[in-house]
Parts: C-alpha cells; sequence; structure tokens
C-alpha cells in the first residue's frame, strides 16, 4: 500500500504531467530553434535535461527532435517495499521524435529510445542486508495517439 502511494503520490503525478509537456518551447519556435527542457522522474531518481529542435511544420503537424542526458537527481529518494528499499542511480542517454498537432497541442505520436547503465541499492535494514545490483536498462518506447 505504501508502495503504491508513493507511486501515486501529488509529486509522481506533477513530475509525469511536467515531463509529458516539456516538449514544448516557451515561446514562438520557427524550423531550426533549439530550446532546452529539464524533467524530474522521481521513480527512477533522475533528471533528464534535453535539448529540443523543432525539424519540421508540415501538412499541420510539428515534428520536434529531441537529445538529451541522464543523471541521478541530487537528493535520491528511496522505494519502501515493507521488508526493503529500493534506491536506483543511473546514468545515460535519451534521443527521439515527438510529432505535435499544430492546431490542437496534442501530441499524435512519439517514439524515443533510451539507454541508462548505474546500479540499484536493495537496503534490507532487519537483516542488515545492502545488495548493490549493476542495472542497464535499454528501450524504446513508442506512444501513437488517435
Amino acid at each position: 500500500r505504501e508502495t503504491l502511494k508513493a507511486q501515486f503520490s501529488e509529486e509522481m503525478i506533477k513530475s509525469s504531467i511536467e515531463g509529458s509537456t516539456a516538449v514544448y518551447p516557451e515561446k514562438a519556435v520557427k524550423p531550426g530553434d533549439i530550446w532546452h527542457g529539464t524533467t524530474v522522474i522521481p521513480m527512477i531518481n533522475s533528471v533528464i535535461e534535453a535539448n529540443y529542435t523543432l525539424k519540421s511544420l508540415q501538412g499541420g503537424n510539428a515534428t520536434i527532435e529531441m537529445k538529451g542526458t541522464i543523471d541521478p537527481t541530487a537528493d535520491p529518494q528511496e522505494l519502501n517495499f515493507g521488508v526493503a528499499t529500493l534506491k536506483m542511480q543511473l546514468t545515460g542517454t535519451q534521443h527521439g521524435t515527438t510529432v505535435i498537432d499544430q492546431a490542437t497541442g496534442l501530441m499524435r505520436s512519439s517514439d524515443t529510445a533510451f539507454d541508462m547503465q548505474g546500479e540499484m541499492i536493495v537496503n534490507n535494514p532487519a537483516a542488515g542486508q545492502e545488495m548493490k545490483i549493476p542495472t542497464s536498462i535499454k528501450g524504446t518506447v513508442k506512444v501513437t495517439a488517435e
């Protein structure tokens, strides 16, 4: 129950919404313009620093390219699983493309690849054990809105 509360806390939901809007610039841009965005992902104790480039405006769509780095947060949070806690410390890269409907501002599609390395730290205070598990996460996330 506590784990679910942590996963769906106000901070987690806020960071999820902020992360999905980081792709939008603060002012009007034209093809070739670059802007910067920062997204904090508490679940994996990471900060994504990314540069976004408006690649094209075609057929009512804005195509945005993203390239970023993933680094651990300064104060990593632990996920509490009752008998043990889990803390992740990951670094890596992320890149992808997002297509935005110019009329509505809504995302039509997104294709993002990421590659992270680091460790998961599992701590069981009752048993006096701490395990550092080397971790590598590589993947692609594709989203299509209809």
